[in-house]
């Protein structure tokens, strides 16, 4: 995706949620660091249903909710682990 492309999309998303977003170089920076890698990987391996409805949440727009999913599941003995295996610590923290 291009600069422009997902600058516009973060400027369509901070319209449709009223909510500041970084820019697009920002966004870049972040998605290429190894911790990001790490997170997504996770993310994407994991089979956890709350990770997955979170995720559906996000994609269809709804972040605030999807938000307060996340939260609670990083509460969670699978959500410390998740935490501790993308911090480098291996287990729960």
């Amino acid at each position: 995706m291009s600069n422009d492309a997902l600058q516009q999309l973060l400027s369509q998303i901070s319209a449709q949620t009223g909510k500041p977003m970084p820019d697009a170089a920002e966004v870049q920076s972040f998605l290429s660091s190894p911790g990001s890698r790490q997170l997504m990987q996770a993310i994407a391996g994991a089979t956890s249903p709350t990770l997955s409805a979170a995720a559906s949440l996000a994609k269809s727009g709804e972040f605030d909710h999807a938000a307060e999913l996340l939260r609670a599941y990083l509460h969670t003995p699978e959500g410390q682990q998740l935490i501790g295996r993308i911090s480098g610590k291996g287990g729960t923290q």
